[in-house]
């Protein structure tokens, strides 16, 4: 049947927690937990301007990405009308290292999505994982696919992203033979070096 990409949707939830989890193992937003995720990607899923995607084989959820078109306001409205239900599902992890938590909390209060100056209108692509038994099916791009053409239908033109600069020419690699360019770098306040790439839609992209 081969891979298949659709809208997601809060049935798949939890498969998309799983697999975040499986494919992010380490990073801050999986130290803070299930029902954190959960809340997470509900969040964008529900958002008017967001766009989220599955990609499945067989009926299985494999891979997924998620990204918004007004990224500034979207997290502007996580924070007025989530942000207590965040909190509360970071204060376990927060009791379990407070210093660490709580420098990363200070930070996703500012947190408006690092669009670039440049270009004010372009579209976030803010996660995207696959199931790392499944990283070599093609998976990622037809995500990367489907995403951009879901963008350009809605008037878009330019996707950006932010990743890791150190210690991470996989998935930099990934991004570039996908189209996109580095834009610019920029250091987070925990001394992390960021990669910003923006890719420019074209028609033929739909």
């Amino acid at each position: 049947m081969g891979i298949v990409t659709r809208d997601m949707t809060k049935k798949d939830l939890h498969f998309v927690v799983h697999i975040h989890k499986r494919a992010f193992e380490g990073f801050f937003l999986t130290f803070l937990g299930d029902k954190f995720l959960y809340d997470l990607y509900k969040n964008f899923i529900i958002d008017k301007h967001s766009i989220c995607i599955v990609a499945e084989e067989d009926h299985h959820v494999k891979g997924f990405i998620v990204g918004n078109l007004k990224p500034n306001a979207l997290f502007k409205k996580m924070l007025f009308h989530q942000g207590f239900v965040f909190l509360y599902h970071s204060a376990k992890a927060f009791l379990k290292n407070p210093v660490f938590v709580a420098k990363k909390l200070f930070y996703a209060l500012k947190y408006r999505g690092e669009q670039p100056h440049n270009f004010e209108n372009a579209a976030l692509l803010s996660s995207l994982a696959v199931d790392p038994e499944n990283g070599s099916k093609g998976i990622g791009n037809a995500l990367i696919d489907a995403f951009c053409n879901q963008v350009n239908i809605h008037g878009s033109k330019v996707v950006y992203l932010t990743t890791d600069k150190i210690n991470n020419d996989r998935v930099n690699s990934f991004y570039t033979i996908n189209g996109f360019v580095l834009e610019s770098e920029f250091i987070k306040p925990e001394n992390r070096i960021m990669n910003r790439y923006i890719k420019i839609l074209n028609e033929e992209v739909v």
